[in-house]
């Protein structure tokens, strides 16, 4: 099976080959375990996030996309804060008088 790489890494068990996002996974002429597609495509490598996913998405792009909307940033909020409360929000630079 056939898998497309989502986010870009050195593959550390294939001497640290680098795959770019929307490279074909496993590279031609190299065979990889079930064991390693799961580690790679699960948040259990040492990036913490999903490597690869399966070329089940009809378009490459979508299927990079949608692992990338899968996994968001932690901290970050969808909500917008209001202009007005940001302008407010902002002290003004204190000045120094010279003397």
């Amino acid at each position: 099976m056939a898998y497309i790489v989502v986010h870009d890494f050195y593959d550390l068990q294939d001497h640290n080959y680098s795959y770019k996002a929307g490279d074909d996974f496993p590279r031609l002429n190299h065979s990889v375990s079930e064991a390693r597609i799961a580690e790679l495509s699960s948040k259990r490598n040492r990036m913490g996030y999903p490597l690869i996913s399966d070329t089940g998405a009809s378009c490459a792009e979508c299927a990079v996309e949608a692992v990338k909307q899968a996994v968001k940033p932690v901290g970050k909020t969808d909500k917008e804060i209001p202009v007005e409360k940001v302008k407010a929000a902002r002290k003004p630079a204190r000045s120094r008088k010279k003397e």
